[in-house]
């Protein structure tokens, strides 16, 4: 296929080609709050027996001393000096960050609110905010268990963030094992976590190792710049098509398992690259050396791939046009996955004759700071549609792959994958640089922060 050669293809199929399954808390319910009331007509709840459970689930991932959190929530005293702060963030429904849209499908680990984890949660603000007896409190229980590696590796030396407040930066990790194996499950382990914002993982086969070490040589320093893939910022290099993306870290999630009995394949001589996302606004840099613990089999009944899907015209000059000043800009597109996983090679690691139905497991979606909504979804040959993810309202700064409750069965010589992405390219949504807000300008298709893209990530194995 010509487009193999494809320039922003190749960075494309790097930059979302495997996103994983994140996993965090569950859903926490009260473990019995008092209905009577105070004199205010308020609910009497208090600390250790309403509010504590949900706080540690939902919330102290991130807001937990030495986390990325500007302010901790992880005791009876920071959570009463920060009270207004969350009162306002639960009013508003900012916190905690749970971007898929309800109504379009259901997920394993949904960090959002319930509605009466909510509804308790701004009853306690609202009210006394008594501390409670300790003897109240109710550990709250969690479905993911504990990682078991068998191999954990980390970056080869400490770096400390040189740009802010955003840094991005490559590093390169030998992978150790002399024979294939799958990789199963995961967990990032941030060395510095209040300055770490996101995590991304990509595996680098052998025979393009070479051009990655060189990148690498080129930039003095740990690790080398890079952007929105393991390539470096601004390379042309052939590399830009070999990394896949095995794994990925943001906060609030602690542990990654890919469905039963499946996993990604992992080959002697590759390599790993680790993308970190460094954020100081909340925190001065300092040094950082993160490291991945890792569960792998073997062998496994259901090999999977984690596979990105756009629509190609979008990657030519011109292709994917988001004229400066418009305030919505939507492209659809309906794509054969067929010819996506003939492309990248997936039906052999699948190992399926091309066009055997597949199961999705997972979805994410992709897209830059002009992103306003986005939507991934199956049109099945009877007419039906199964919705995969949605966002509505799109965050940069909140990107993730989110594993669904049920797979989804997908025929692809009957079905389709459908995708559609909204931009704001209005005056009112530009981003500041140093300082200015920036004029609209005409955007396309591009690796840049001020391009865009829209891509969706599946993860798939056999039904």
């Amino acid at each position: 296929m010509l487009m193999m050669n494809h320039p922003p293809l190749r960075l494309a199929l790097t930059l979302l080609s495997s996103l994983p399954l994140l996993a965090c808390g569950g859903d926490t319910v009260p473990a019995g709050s008092d209905s009577s009331a105070t004199g205010t007509g308020k609910p009497s709840l208090t600390y250790h027996r309403d509010a504590r459970a949900i706080l540690e689930t939902k919330c102290n991932t991130c807001h937990v001393e030495g986390a990325i959190a500007p302010f901790a929530l992880s005791d009876f005293e920071s959570v009463t000096t920060n009270a207004g702060i969350a009162k306002y963030a639960l009013e508003h429904s900012t916190m905690p960050p749970w971007p898929p849209a309800a109504g379009c499908n259901e997920y394993s680990h949904d960090r959002s609110l319930s509605p009466t984890e909510r509804e308790t949660l701004l009853a306690y603000f609202e009210g006394e905010m008594a501390e409670g007896d300790p003897a109240d409190y109710t550990k709250p229980t969690t479905t993911v268990a504990p990682i078991d590696p068998h191999l954990t590796v980390k970056m080869s030396s400490a770096y400390t963030p040189l740009v802010e407040p955003d840094d991005h930066r490559c590093f390169i990790i030998d992978w150790p094992e002399t024979e294939t194996k799958f990789l199963t499950g995961y967990q990032v382990v941030p060395g510095k976590a209040e300055v770490v914002h996101h995590v991304i993982v990509f595996k680098v086969d052998a025979a393009s190792a070479a051009d990655f070490r060189a990148m690498d040589e080129a930039e003095a320093g740990p690790g080398y710049e890079c952007f929105a893939g393991p390539a470096a910022s601004g390379s042309d290099s052939p590399a830009q098509a070999a990394g896949a993306m095995i794994a990925a870290w943001v906060p609030g999630a602690p542990v990654a398992r890919f469905p039963a009995d499946s996993g990604i394949r992992m080959e002697p001589g590759s390599l790993l690259v680790m993308q970190m996302h460094y954020n100081t606004q909340s925190a001065s840099p300092a040094p950082d050396q993160t490291s991945l613990q890792l569960e792998m089999a073997d062998q496994v009944a259901k090999p999977g791939v984690a596979q990105i899907f756009t629509k190609f015209n979008w990657l030519s000059p011109g292709g994917m046009p988001i004229p400066a000043g418009e305030e919505k800009v939507t492209l659809e597109a309906d794509i054969d996955v067929s010819q996506f996983l003939s492309f990248t090679g997936g039906w052999t690691e699948l190992g399926l004759e091309a066009g055997s139905e597949v199961a999705i497991h997972g979805a994410g979606l992709h897209m830059h700071q002009l992103g306003q909504w986005s939507r991934a979804s199956v049109s099945h040959g009877d007419g039906s549609e199964s919705c995969l993810v949605e966002i509505d309202d799109w965050d940069f700064n909140w990107q993730g792959q989110y594993k669904l409750l049920e797979p989804v069965k997908m025929n692809p010589t009957t079905d389709t994958l459908h995708l559609a992405c909204r931009w704001d390219n209005s005056a009112q949504n530009q981003p500041f640089i140093d300082g200015k807000q920036a004029a609209p300008k005409d955007v396309e298709w591009g690796d840049d922060t001020r391009d865009e893209m829209c891509l969706t990530a599946l993860f798939i194995t056999k039904p």
